[in-house]
Order: C-alpha cells, then sequence, then structure tokens
C-alpha cells in the first residue's frame, strides 16, 4: 500500500525515490516489482559512481528474480542483473563470484534462445577472467561471443568482445595479431559512438603499430585517438 501510494505522488520521480520503492515492495513480498526498483536503484548508484550501493541493490535484485514464477521475462532479467552486477564488481571474490553467476546466466540464455544474450554473457565470461589475469580463457570466450555477434550481423554486440580480443592480444606483447583486431574496434567504437573506447583502442593500436614497425600508420592512429580525446 505504502510502495503505491509513493508511486502515485512521486511518479515523475520514480528514480529517485527507488530504493525506498525497493524496500517497500520486498517486504510487501512482490517479487517482480522489488526486482524493476531494485534495478533502477543500481543503475542510479551507477551512473553515480557508487558501486558499492549499486552491487547491493543488484544483489538483492538477484534474489528476487528467484522468488519470481519462470516465465521468458523472468529468465531474461535474471541473465540482466547478472551482467550488472558484473560490471560493478571491483575484488578478486566479487569476480569468482561472478563466474558463478554467469555459468548459470549463459544455461538460461540457450535454454530461452537469446543468442545476443548468449553473446554479452560469453563477452563478460571473458572480461571476467581477463581482470583475473586468465587471458587464455579470456580469448577463448571472447571469440565465441565474437562468433555469435558476426553471425547476427550486430556491430554493437561484436565491439567489445573485439575490444577484448584487442587488448588482451596487447597484454600478450602478440602485436601482429592484436593490429588488425584494434583498428576493426577503434573504427566500430567510434562509428557506434563510444568515444572513450574508441581513444583508448586507437592508441593500442598506435602503440601496436609502432612496434611492428609501421610507423606512419602508428602516428596517423595516435592522432586519432588524440583528437578523439581533446
Amino acid at each position: 500500500v505504502i510502495a503505491r501510494a509513493m508511486e502515485e505522488i512521486f511518479a515523475d520521480r520514480l528514480e529517485e525515490h527507488s530504493p525506498v520503492l525497493a524496500y517497500h515492495y520486498v517486504r510487501g513480498h512482490e517479487a517482480a516489482k522489488a526486482t524493476d526498483y531494485l534495478v533502477r536503484a543500481g543503475d542510479r548508484a551507477m551512473r553515480l559512481y557508487a558501486n558499492a550501493e549499486a552491487a547491493v541493490h543488484y544483489t538483492e535484485a538477484l534474489a528476487q528474480v528467484e522468488k519470481q514464477p519462470e516465465s521468458l521475462r523472468q529468465a531474461e532479467q535474471r541473465v540482466d542483473v547478472v551482467m550488472k552486477l558484473c560490471g560493478v564488481s571491483g575484488s578478486s571474490q566479487d569476480f569468482e563470484r561472478d563466474l558463478g553467476n554467469l555459468a548459470d546466466a549463459l544455461r538460461v540464455a540457450e535454454r530461452i534462445g537469446d543468442r545476443r544474450r548468449q553473446s554479452q554473457v560469453l563477452y563478460w565470461v571473458g572480461r571476467t577472467h581477463y581482470v583475473l589475469g586468465h587471458v587464455a580463457p579470456g580469448i577463448e570466450h571472447a571469440e565465441r561471443a565474437l562468433t555469435i555477434a558476426d553471425e547476427l550481423g550486430d556491430d554493437s554486440l561484436a565491439a567489445m568482445p573485439v575490444n577484448l580480443l584487442g587488448r588482451s592480444y596487447f597484454v600478450m606483447s602478440d602485436f601482429q595479431k592484436a593490429c588488425p583486431i584494434l583498428e576493426r574496434n577503434a573504427s566500430q567504437l567510434e562509428r557506434i559512438g563510444n568515444r572513450v573506447e574508441a581513444a583508448t583502442a586507437y592508441a593500442g593500436l598506435g602503440w601496436s603499430l609502432a612496434m611492428v614497425g609501421q610507423f606512419d600508420r602508428a602516428l596517423q592512429a595516435a592522432d586519432r585517438g588524440l583528437a578523439i580525446a581533446q
């Protein structure tokens, strides 16, 4: 009752009041509504760079998803909340937890036949391995994510696994492999409007090209990255 009254009173400020609304819906055992507001609260905290707070909201959202009856929407939420939680992780303990959650999320995405979410989850598995220093499984999962994205013809979906592959070969000092991947990624990211990552990709491309002796192209890439950054 309290939550529904708040929804009417604060209809134009629901996100601002999402933590309180989530609290009341959790207390009222309305798992679907509680999940929606917990995700909103987590998203809001993440935009404010309050990652620890966001993690609390997403963790509770995942618990509320589990309380909902099985449905397509429930399955999609389960996968999406797991990925959101990965996005605010910051410690090795968090990453180990994420790998377990992601394995479950991948099974769910496969069960419902959602190939876009399969690709996204595989990217997050690869990224999590990468940040843990496990480069080989990071590459393996990024390649699987990219295969699906390319089969779907989705450039935006492909951008992040390509980015992960480029970064992985870069840190392995395999600059011959890094160059074509980072070149593809830099233009991809610029095309879809992710200018921060595009600038970083151009910087990595410039370094990699220089390491294989292609200095003119290296300067062009570095200049492009600098122009975007500025």
